[in-house]
């Protein structure tokens, strides 16, 4: 009986050390990371069954979606820090001004990582504001939300 409550405690702590650490490792990507913007596609932005959120979808996207299979999108970011699409992409070599994007397919639904943005029920008048997805991506491609941004492209808070 001794035993296992130790095997016990021993595997609960264990799991907690470990999801600390994926998230530490996780933060510290994204805080080094470079942040864009993506041009949001008009979605449906709530849900009655989870709560108050934007299910985002990106124009990129959809210029991408019947091109075939591959795992980076290669965006050009401007001056103002808008990403627009450039060409796919199997390598990960890139030009000056450009950044790679890794995404998922899974038959014609295309995911970056960074699709649903939960916030507050009385801030809906706010965000339906929203023009721009502000997106950090790391230097592997990899993409996470860090909120929208209106069409003056500062994040709306």
């Amino acid at each position: 009986m001794k035993i296992k409550k130790h095997i016990l405690a021993f595997a609960l702590l264990f799991v907690i050390v470990t999801v600390g650490v994926v998230a530490f490792l996780i933060s510290k990507a994204n805080n080094n990371g470079a942040e864009i913007l993506l041009k949001l596609a008009p979605v449906d932005p709530r849900s009655l069954i989870q709560g108050d959120y934007m299910a985002l979808d990106y124009e990129l996207m959809w210029e991408i979606r019947y091109k075939g299979d591959y795992k980076f999108v290669v965006v050009t970011v401007d001056d103002n820090r808008v990403a627009t699409f450039n060409r796919l992409q199997n390598d990960s070599t890139q030009n000056a001004n450009e950044l790679l994007l890794r995404y998922k397919r899974d038959g014609n639904k295309i995911s970056l990582g960074a699709e649903h943005f939960f916030f507050n029920a009385d801030s809906v008048e706010k965000y339906q504001q929203a023009e721009y997805g502000l997106i950090k991506v790391d230097n592997q491609g990899r993409c996470s939300l860090v909120g929208v941004c209106g069409n003056d492209k500062r994040l709306i808070e």
